[in-house]
């Protein structure tokens, strides 16, 4: 099996301190690693590439209504209680919708099965007596951890697609109609608690258990694992030809580290790096599992192919980027670095970076747009618009 052409965080980090010999400045590795996570985000923020797209899917929970409540505003044995009869209350209920003679309240706590206590401020404002239906509902979904950007989703029993509305049109909505069924409207927004998260407001809350499909535009793999600290780099590996299991000495590994990369080098005194640096890696591969400790067990993605003992070895992240596009991260990089040493820098050159990482952007775009290849016909078909008045369907209308 063919090894996979990737970049690396040691890669990226090993290129910037070049940029900065051939300028006259040595960057430390906190600026280097600084200016590599602020390309990274600026390279998702510029664009909707096709490789950040990604297919989700959210499990929706249908409406609660079975029972009564009553609602006991202050002299119950918590504020706000609200109490249901002949039911019990979904785990799921806590910051939850209830919505009780049409006025619409948020759940603050879960305190049994059958009492929970509302909002301090979102709450009836008075108690309501035994015997009031209700429907309970999700407020909202929490959005994978990698989420930038959202198409409209997609639910299982309809090809239709959901409309967007500004959070506030569906907080109006939601006081208005106390419909359930299909998600006609949604809107992305913050979750209680839930910092620097997402979360998925739907509208109508849904009226059966079933899962809601979610394209969506993801964030790059996190890069963590630089490869140049003695915890990714120290010690030595022994691995076998057509066995994808390698066993290292020397530094304890981390779980975490599945899914970044394995650099197997030539020597037991060197670190390998990338196919452009000193010490070009003789086999990479991606971990799939880990056995931590001093002595630990790596498992690769696939066989290694000549078998070693006692060379030294590099893991490092991924750059969770096409080939095509690393140029693009490097020149956003150094763009970066450039502006914290811009009083140093002639403004001549601060121009030519920038305009360099202008002309690395446009190639990715181009890159972009031209991953699928369609024939051209010569002489294709044209549409031409018409005029209204010219239809032949129900009149003529000037």
């Amino acid at each position: 099996m063919t090894a996979p052409s990737v970049y690396t965080y040691d890669d990226a980090i090993t290129a910037l301190q070049d940029f900065g010999s051939g300028h006259g400045f040595s960057f430390t590795q906190r600026m280097t690693r600084r200016a590599i996570q602020a390309a990274y985000r600026e390279i998702v923020a510029v664009r909707d590439w096709r490789w950040l797209y990604k297919d989700g899917r959210i499990p929706l929970t249908a409406a609660y209504t079975t029972g009564t409540v009553s609602y006991d505003h202050a002299d119950g044995t918590y504020e706000r209680e609200l109490t249901l009869v002949d039911g019990t209350w979904p785990t799921w209920i806590e910051d939850a919708v209830v919505r009780v003679d049409d006025v619409v309240s948020i759940v603050e706590s879960r305190k049994s099965d059958t009492v929970i206590t509302l909002d301090v401020q979102r709450n009836p404002g008075a108690d309501v007596a035994a015997g009031e239906t209700f429907s309970a509902y999700k407020r909202w979904y929490p959005m994978p951890n990698d989420f930038v950007g959202l198409w409209a989703p997609l639910e299982d029993a309809s090809w239709l697609r959901s409309q967007y509305r500004p959070l506030q049109d569906l907080a109006a909505l939601d006081r208005w109609d106390d419909s359930t069924g299909d998600v006609h409207y949604y809107a992305i927004g913050p979750g209680d608690g839930l910092y620097g998260a997402h979360v998925l407001y739907v509208g109508w809350p849904s009226d059966a258990t079933e899962t809601l499909d979610i394209p969506y535009k993801r964030m790059p793999r996190q890069l963590r694992y630089s490869g140049q600290d003695n915890a990714e780099s120290q010690g030595t590996l022994i691995c076998t030809a057509a066995s994808p299991t390698v066993t290292t000495s020397g530094t304890l590994l981390d779980t975490a580290m599945v899914g970044s990369i394995l650099r197997i080098g030539t020597s037991s005194t060197y670190r390998p790096s990338g196919l452009e640096g000193d010490y070009p890696y003789a086999e990479q591969r991606t971990i799939i599992d880990i056995t931590g400790g001093t002595t630990g067990t790596i498992t690769l993605d696939a066989n290694v192919v000549t078998s070693r003992s006692g060379v030294r070895f590099t893991i490092t992240d991924p750059v969770d980027l096409p080939v095509m596009a690393y140029e693009l991260l490097l020149r956003s990089a150094e763009k970066h670095l450039a502006n914290s040493y811009r009083k140093a820098l002639d403004p001549s050159t601060l121009r030519a970076i920038q305009q360099t990482y202008q002309e690395a952007l446009e190639q990715a775009k181009s890159y972009d747009g031209a991953v699928i290849k369609q024939r051209r016909i010569a002489g294709s078909r044209r549409s031409y618009g018409v005029q209204v008045k010219d239809g032949t369907y129900g009149g003529a209308i000037e």
